[in-house]
């Protein structure tokens, strides 16, 4: 076999290996229409991904409500303190119904409470932390009724509410206690980073549809406790 021939028959194979590779391999349009099929199911299973993790978020909001109200009724019951319904703001003009009155306040990144004693059983119950200052300058708040982030107490859903008051009053007629729950979703707030505060209604609706099922009355009141 002569030269021209081993080279000719060399050339050959490359070109024969070359038709090999491009035969087994995506074209361009193939490849696209895979990313188009990719980004159709993602269009389709992400929202409904996060229906789901919104409903779990809820779901756990929910459980807290639940839990706190058992651990309050369960130290009254057992202990009967009356220092549970002693509001940190006291008898004061516009501020009559604090009398033998509680709440527990909770947003995404702080729990407040109506006195120091509710502060201290919901931190033994595991559900909050203590914060070392207040995240916000307000020299009538004391900051021993702050807690932040790191504590396991927080609104967890967003869509329907982002931010919810337990509310709760001594009960003389049948001994015991009256529990009311008020939600706000996030066409209202309570404060902005600088701290400036601002009205906080609270969403009716919504409000409605979570005291039924945490088996509680609907409380039509500003959420934040008594600000």
């Amino acid at each position: 076999m002569g030269l021209g021939n081993k080279v000719g028959n060399a050339v050959g194979n490359v070109k024969s290996r070359m038709r090999r590779k491009r035969v087994s391999g995506f074209t361009l349009v193939e490849l696209m229409v895979v990313i188009a099929m990719i980004a159709a199911l993602c269009a389709v299973l992400i929202p409904t991904l996060f229906d789901y993790i919104e409903r779990a978020n809820e779901t756990a909001d929910i459980s807290n409500m639940h839990n706190i109200i058992n651990a309050v009724n369960r130290e009254f019951m057992l202990n009967e303190n009356n220092e549970l319904f002693n509001c940190c703001w006291g008898v004061s003009k516009g501020h009559e119904d604090n009398k033998d009155f509680g709440y527990i306040y909770v947003d995404d990144d702080e729990v407040r409470v109506s006195n120091a004693l509710l502060a201290q059983l919901l931190e033994e119950q595991g559900y909050i932390k203590k914060a070392s200052a207040p995240d916000r300058k307000r020299g009538n708040v004391e900051p021993s009724y702050y807690y932040r982030r790191g504590s396991r107490l927080r609104c967890q859903a967003s869509r329907k509410w982002c931010r919810y008051q337990i509310s709760f009053r001594k009960d003389d007629t049948y001994g015991g206690i009256w529990w009311g729950v008020t939600c706000a979703s996030k066409g209202t707030t309570s404060s902005d980073s600088k701290g400036t505060i601002r009205v906080d209604a609270y969403d009716p609706v919504t409000t409605e549809d979570v005291a039924k099922r945490v088996g509680v009355a609907a409380y039509d009141r500003p959420l934040g406790g008594q600000e």
